[in-house]
């Protein structure tokens, strides 16, 4: 029981963080899904779980996979594909309302420069080290 209230409860941190790290506040996230504001306080909180139908609009709105979305992450800790996460965290980005870098708000034109100079940036290493 103690194990399922830990988890309620990383989940709704992850929840929060998500959801604050898109601009969203509760009202918001609440009307994309069709429930209460209450109800998404519930979950953040760690007083109550929400269905899969409920789990699956989440990571649809936040851009996530469910185990992302629940806090947890499958790999070794000893290697990462960069690209892999880049395209996680541009999805993540086009998903939000607001997104910053260096505490400025970043437009959609400047995001997506922001990202083809990752690309830019990355073909030039792989072409360096090859």
């Amino acid at each position: 029981m103690k194990e399922n209230i830990n988890a309620q409860k990383m989940f709704g941190k992850r929840l929060k963080f998500l959801r604050k790290s898109c601009g969203m506040t509760q009202t918001q996230l609440a009307q994309k899904i069709g429930m209460s504001t209450s109800t998404i306080g519930m979950y953040e909180q760690g007083r109550r779980e929400p269905g899969l139908d409920i789990m699956f609009k989440l990571c649809y709105i936040f851009g996530v996979a469910p185990n992302e979305l629940l806090g947890y992450r499958y790999d070794d800790g000893k290697t990462i594909e960069i690209k892999n996460e880049l395209a996680l965290l541009k999805n993540k980005a086009e998903s939000c309302k607001k997104v910053k870098l260096g505490g400025r708000v970043l437009t959609g034109n400047a995001l997506e420069r922001l990202f083809n100079g990752y690309d830019i940036v990355g073909e030039m290493i792989l072409n360096d080290i090859a």
